[in-house]
């Protein structure tokens, strides 16, 4: 082994040394490298992330026989070739909790341990220790190798050329007798044999070396102030060292990097071997860590793997999050109303200079005294509401700050919300008339709701004519508080009412306020209003008929009525008022010959307007002298009449005069006229009564003057009666027999009564027939087959061919009691025998039902009827059982009521055998 010193390199520098050697057989040159990394001047030796120590190089490989070999570097003889004497000791630790496994105890000029017994599916740990001979408390060399068992093949092995070692080769097979000047055996057995050099390595014989390669490296976030670990991770042969850097690779990382010693590097050589292969590979893990982490440390961290083979690099990309915020400062809560609440607070204080410290948003949650989150909010400023809460309700309010680091600590309140106000009526509730059937009403919610202190469902408005008892009423939204009222009367007073209903079911109304269609409400009357339009004059008969439109509607201008000045020959003659209701009027009486001026003029309080005058001459006319021709009348219901006629063949006539009584009175009961305009040929008359006969009149008529008068007679159809029958009356005629007499309703017959319609009642019985009215239209009905000396309920009403009319009210009859009466022999009594047997068949007796409350039917041996049974009305047949067979009997049947039993009929029987 030789060794060379070289001095003058730059420190903090990556080297990379190359030995050229020529081959002598060839006088080829020959080459090997190495690289490595000079320290920096400022490091402190004990801040050197480099071991100081002497390598021990110690490793372990796998034999072929699956034994292991710990070994170590031959350099480390010049520890032990010193005036001192020293002891080598060889510790396995193992599970649990590094257990010792093995303990050897190393002869002098040994540099190997040749294990035969080591479970590599095991985490183990390979210690050497070297101890002074006169001081076994501490050890002068302490150096630990940690065994990882693997699955990965793929990962190099140490199978020959142990680089850095004193052993060299391991050979299969049984090797022979070798040079001793240049091998040395160090152990044999049938397999393979372990062979050193000693002498120097030749260059072209150079073991193959392994490059280190390190595990990928994720990217690590952490927080402010805590602890930051980062570990590199690598393999290769010789075991590699390994070195940290950060941003740039002239950055080296050491342990005096920080005051107070907050960067710690260490390293930790391994040796790791294939479960199922047994191949085995070395490595090294170094560790970095810092601790408290700053913002300063924030970076990309480089972990540079070095070895005899090369070098490999890999970055890791540190993040350091800054510290959560502190406690929010002066948490206020305010209860603005039974469903808010108002909160505020200042920002926590700032405990780090970190760039992203500062606060990014609060989270606001409110939960109840159980703790069950109900609200959740985040915002960026120092405020929050909490909305749509249940009143008289405890809530916590818990308010925390966030940054980048995450979230500080809470701060805590518990507050209830306020109980609900009582709620007052709407208030300003005002109405506007906008025209004549239209009012529109206004109101203000009431003062809780406008505060917030009271939340709203609906209002109910109501309305109604003023004094009236019946009110109209309208749902309406809560965002509404106005609502137009359409389709009004005209002229017509009203009052309004609000009603508030809260969501919590309060109730609350207005008072009533009053209002009205008139136009004098929504018209101005400020000024005189505009004329009338359209004024017309129509001269018939003796009357003018006077007619006119409203003033133009735009001028929306109230007009209270019109005047009418009538002058004949120039001459005031009558004057008149109307409301403004009328648009027309009729002076009467008129005089033929005259001309006549007539102005119409509208006025209110303001004053008139102007006249409009217009003219009209009444001629001198005479009434036809022919009456109508061809009068006719056909009934169309019980209550309406079609009167037809012709005009009169000639003369003057402007329209007619009809009349109408009842036929075959002197003094007619309903009298009825009228008049009818004269280009009418036909007339409905209406509202008749049902069945009766009328006399109606027409006579043509020039003003007030009649002509000839033409009439007939006519009946209306019949109705259904409009009465129930008269004089009802019930007559008992014996037990079972009621005689029912009625005569037709005395008034409202509306038409021949054809039938009656029967209907009785008893405590038991219920019945209802109709039954032929008698030619006077009368009722004389017998109702028998009643029961003895029951009460019963009769009433009667009366039909018609188009009905029935209205019942009469209920009378009460009782029948007689029965007269005794003993029931009769039931006969053709037959009989069926069998061998114990003995059937009886029988008819009812020769009289009714009701007389028969059963039968008895007897059988004796001797005697008749030694066994008696009792039957209902309702058998006619017995059979008697378990008999004796082939014997005679005596068998019979009679009848029973209340008054006693009738004979009996016997007949002799005998059972078969």
């Amino acid at each position: 082994m030789q060794y060379h010193m070289i001095s003058g390199l730059n420190s903090a520098t990556l080297h990379r040394i190359v030995l050229t050697t020529k081959n002598q057989e060839t006088g080829c040159p020959e080459h090997a490298f190495t690289q490595f990394y000079t320290a920096s001047s400022a490091i402190d030796p004990e801040c050197s992330p480099l071991p100081s120590h002497v390598d021990t190089r110690l490793r372990m490989l796998t034999l072929p026989d699956d034994t292991h070999l710990i070994t170590w570097s031959p350099a480390f003889e010049e520890h032990q070739n010193n005036n001192s004497e020293f002891v080598t000791v060889v510790r396995i630790l193992g599970p649990p909790f590094l257990h010792p496994i093995s303990f050897q105890v190393i002869p002098r000029d040994t540099w190997f341990l040749h294990v035969t017994e080591f479970d590599i599916t095991k985490r183990q740990l390979i210690n050497i220790m070297v101890f002074h001979a006169n001081d076994g408390s501490r050890p002068e060399i302490d150096e630990k190798l940690l065994f990882l068992p693997s699955d990965d093949e793929s990962l190099p092995t140490t199978t020959e050329h142990i680089f850095g070692t004193s052993l060299d080769h391991v050979v299969e097979g049984i090797v022979g007798d070798t040079d001793p000047d240049v091998h040395h055996v160090i152990s044999k057995n049938s397999n393979f044999t372990i062979v050193s050099l000693w002498s120097t390595i030749d260059i072209k014989e150079q073991p193959a070396l392994a490059p280190p390669k390190i595990d990928v490296m994720s990217p690590k976030a952490v927080t402010e102030g805590e602890r930051l670990d980062l570990r590199c991770r690598t393999v290769g042969d010789p075991y590699p060292s390994i070195l940290w850097r950060t941003n740039t690779l002239s950055d080296l990382v050491n342990q005096c990097d920080s005051e107070n010693n907050t960067i710690a590097i260490s390293t930790q050589r391994f040796v790791s071997a294939n479960r199922k292969s047994g191949s085995s590979y070395l490595g090294a893990t170094s560790y970095l860590t810092i601790n408290p982490l700053t913002h300063d440390d924030e970076g990309v961290y480089t972990c540079l793997a070095t070895n005899a083979g090369g070098s490999d690099v890999s970055e890791i990309n540190v993040i350091v999050h800054p510290k959560p915020p502190g406690t929010i400062q002066n948490l206020r809560v305010l209860t603005a109303s039974p469903f808010l609440l108002n909160v505020t607070w200042d920002a926590p204080k700032i405990k780090t200079s970190h760039p992203r410290c500062h606060v990014t948003s609060y989270t606001c949650r409110l939960s109840e005294q159980s703790g069950y989150k109900i609200l959740e909010y985040n915002v960026t400023e120092t405020h929050v509401a909490f909305k749509d809460l249940l009143p008289e309700t405890t809530f916590n309010v818990i308010i925390i700050a966030n940054n980048k680091g995450g979230q500080g600590e809470e701060s805590r309140m518990q507050i209830s919300t306020r109980p609900i106000p009582k709620m007052t009526p709407p208030s300003h509730l005002e109405l506007v008339t906008l025209n004549s059937t239209t009012m529109r009403a206004s109101w203000r919610s009431p003062r809780e709701v406008l505060e917030g202190q009271v939340r709203m469902r609906a209002f109910i408005f109501h309305y109604r004519k003023l004094g009236e008892s019946k009110v109209d009423e309208i749902r309406i939204g809560k965002m509404f508080t106005n609502v137009s009222m359409i389709g009004l009367q005209q002229d017509q007073r009203y009052e309004v009412q609000v009603v508030a209903l809260s969501e919590d079911g309060q109730r609350s109304q207005s008072g009533w306020v009053e209002g009205n269609t008139s136009r004098e409400a929504y018209m101005n009357e400020t000024v005189p209003p505009p004329p009338p339009q359209n004024v017309f004059l129509r001269a018939e008969d003796e009357n003018i008929l006077v007619s006119w439109l409203p003033p133009q509607p735009e001028a929306n201008v109230l007009v209270r009525g019109y005047v009418i000045e009538v002058l004949r020959n120039k001459e005031r003659w009558e004057v008149m008022q109307v409301g403004y209701k009328e648009s027309s009027v009729i002076v009467y009486e008129v005089g033929m010959g005259y001309t006549y001026q007539i102005s119409v003029k509208s006025f209110n309080r303001a004053g008139e307007s102007v006249d409009r005058w217009e003219e009209v001459n009444i001629p001198v006319k005479t009434v036809t002298t022919e009456p109508v021709r061809n009068f006719s009348g056909t009934p169309l219901s019980s209550t309406q009449l079609l009167l037809q006629w012709e005009p009169p063949g000639s003369g003057r006539y402007s329209g007619y005069e009809l009349s109408y009584t009842l036929a075959g009175k002197e003094r007619p009961d309903l009298p009825g006229t009228g008049s009818l305009p004269a280009n009418i040929s036909s007339y409905v008359v209406r509202s008749l009564e049902p069945y009766t006969e009328y006399v109606f009149n027409i006579t043509p008529i020039l003003r007030n003057v009649k002509g000839q008068t033409a009439n007939v007679i006519v009946r209306t159809l019949p109705d259904k009666p409009g009465a129930p029958p008269s004089n009802v009356s019930l007559n008992v005629i014996n037990s079972t027999t009621i005689r029912i007499q009625a005569l037709p309703p005395g008034v409202q017959r509306n038409g021949p009564i054809v039938r009656y319609r029967i209907s009785y009642r008893s405590h038991e019985t219920r019945d209802s027939f109709i039954v032929s009215a008698e030619t006077s239209e009368n009722l004389d009905y017998f109702l028998s087959d009643l029961m003895p000396s029951t009460v019963y309920e009769i009433r009667l009403r009366c039909l018609t061919v188009n009905g029935s009319g209205p019942w009469s009210l209920w009378l009460q009859a009782k029948t007689k009691q029965r007269e005794p009466i003993l029931p009769k022999v039931p006969h053709n009594l037959t009989t069926t025998v069998t061998f114990d047997s003995v059937t009886l068949t029988w008819l009812p007796p020769n009289q009714p039902i009701r007389d028969v409350t059963g039968y008895v039917v007897g059988i004796g041996k001797f005697i008749p009827e030694v066994q008696r049974v009792s039957l209902t009305n309702q058998e006619s047949q017995h059979t008697f059982r378990k008999l004796d067979p082939g014997t005679l009997y005596i068998v019979s049947v009679r009848s029973f009521n209340e008054f006693g039993e009738s004979t009996a009929v016997f007949e002799l029987v005998t059972t078969l055998f």
